[in-house]
């Protein structure tokens, strides 16, 4: 991923948004069977960010405004390991890429 050093993931998206069992839009469920919860918010962080060194980032879309989005799979899991998606985006003018979301990547041949 361009500039993956500078990447920044937001505590708040992990522990409200993504490990949050109380958001019902979120992936706690999922991420807590790989042994991620809102007690170890920190350990999903470098995993998204360590995640990020090792993997290739596939740009999907490049709006009007400038901003690019994109995704890089990854695999997470502290007692059980899985193939997530992570989606970053660069905001127009900025340098660093900041996470939007993570879900997991679909087996293949599954819709």
């Amino acid at each position: 991923m361009p500039r993956f050093r500078l990447a920044t993931v937001p505590r708040a998206k992990i522990r409200d948004y993504l490990l949050s069992p109380k958001n019902p839009g979120g992936k706690a469920a999922f991420f807590k069977t790989l042994g991620y919860t809102t007690k170890n918010v920190d350990r999903f962080k470098k995993d998204l960010l360590d995640g990020l060194k090792h993997n290739k980032a596939f740009v999907y879309a490049e709006n009007k405004r400038g901003d690019v989005s994109m995704s890089v799979i990854m695999e997470l899991g502290i007692t059980k390991r899985a193939e997530v998606v992570t989606a970053w985006v660069i905001e127009a003018g900025e340098k660093n890429p900041h996470l939007v979301t993570a879900y997991p990547r679909k087996a293949k041949g599954k819709r």
